[in-house]
């Protein structure tokens, strides 16, 4: 990976009063512009390895736009992959990353934590169910157990459900970080994450602002695909840690078990400014494949891997079914981001996987040893 850019020069020399006049008012200081970033690395697809034609084949497969990456370097690139874009649910592990962030620093104690402590009201719904939202802990939220909506008691089974989403939105931004909804972007995902990874096309949040705020991830195919180099070299970046490797390790290696199962999608009490962040609940069953809001490459019940075609290490950040998709394969080095593909918007357990599989095969055909 290329080096961090040095600092810009400081600019020599002071403005100079107003002439003629006295007590000139102090001109104010100009907002900080965000990072600049730095470029990936390209290299040609031979010197690392990759078959120019299969690579060619696997984006007419996606189609949109997208960029691979090998060995950290872009070795293939189609459409506009520097255009930020709402990547749905592909999102989910930037939030779930930024939880780790907070409990490495010291600013969340524990993810076992109710969150409660951050917001109160929770304590006030479904008394007929014993006020279960109460229990709800972050551990819950990054994992969609927290069966917010539902009613089960958390952590008792899967909902994949959008209004859990946009509660673990709101606890992260607005309570935890303690910023507006506008700010999240400039002040917490840049400076924490992005800005870090040198992104080089602006990521930010898009904020749904009505009839409460709610945000989802816009960033390029390229930005995105930092956030998989990021894990697939266990937290380090250019080499800084930053997110330590046993951390990591942990949210890739955590799949929710078998024997918990999907919930029944009885509808519970909800909060009146909790909106969903796109769709409803009760979208997916886990497969036994989920683990801090990723998608793994792990057998399902039937002993079949989710991506039968893949390397059993690879894991993504999957939104709409594999439409906006970032993939990270540790054994081949490799990493796949793209947006706005041709494939459907179906669940990854009702027809995603199998789409995805078949799309990526041409990708998995381009690698060589």
């Amino acid at each position: 990976m290329p080096n961090r850019r040095s600092c810009l020069a400081a600019i020599a020399g002071a403005l100079a009063p107003a002439c003629g006049r006295k007590n000139a008012p102090t001109p104010a200081k100009p907002p900080k512009p965000p990072a600049q970033g730095i470029p990936l690395p390209t290299i040609e697809p031979a010197a690392a390895r990759c078959l120019p034609d299969k690579l060619a084949a696997f984006s007419s497969a996606l189609g949109g736009n997208g960029v691979v990456l090998r060995h950290g370097a872009i070795v293939h690139q189609w459409g506009n992959p520097r255009t930020p874009l709402d990547v749905a649910s592909a999102g989910k592990p930037v939030l779930a990353h930024l939880v780790l962030l907070a409990v490495q620093s010291g600013r969340l104690p524990s993810l076992d934590d109710p969150v409660l402590r951050w917001l109160p009201a929770l304590g006030t719904l479904n008394p007929s169910l014993n006020h279960k939202d109460a229990a709800i802990t972050w551990r819950h939220l990054i994992t969609q157990t927290s069966c917010y909506g539902v009613s089960e008691p958390p952590g008792t089974a899967f909902d994949y459900c959008d209004f859990q989403i946009s509660l673990l939105w709101k606890l992260l931004f607005e309570k935890l970080y303690a910023v507006s909804p506008e700010d999240a972007g400039p002040k917490i995902l840049r400076p924490l994450l992005f800005d870090q990874l040198d992104a080089t096309d602006s990521p930010t949040l898009r904020i749904r602002e009505a009839p409460h705020p709610s945000g989802r991830l816009v960033v390029s195919a390229r930005d995105m695909a930092r956030f998989g180099l990021l894990y697939l070299h266990g937290g380090s970046w250019n080499g800084q840690q930053l997110l330590p490797q046993s951390i990591v390790h942990s949210a890739l290696n955590s799949p929710l078990p078998f024997s918990l199962p999907r919930t029944k999608g009885i509808d519970a009490d909800m909060l009146p400014d909790i909106r969903s962040c796109g769709g409803g609940k009760n979208q997916e069953d886990h497969l036994g494949c989920y683990s801090s809001l990723w998608w793994l490459n792990r057998p399902d019940p039937s002993g079949k891997l989710l991506w039968p075609s893949l390397p059993k290490d690879a894991f993504a950040a999957v939104g709409n079914g594999g439409v906006r998709t970032m993939i990270v394969i540790p054994s081949l080095s490799i990493v796949a981001s793209w947006n706005k593909s041709s494939l459907q918007p179906l669940p990854i357990s009702a027809g995603g996987r199998e789409q995805m599989d078949a799309a990526l095969t041409p990708l998995i055909a381009a690698i060589q040893p």
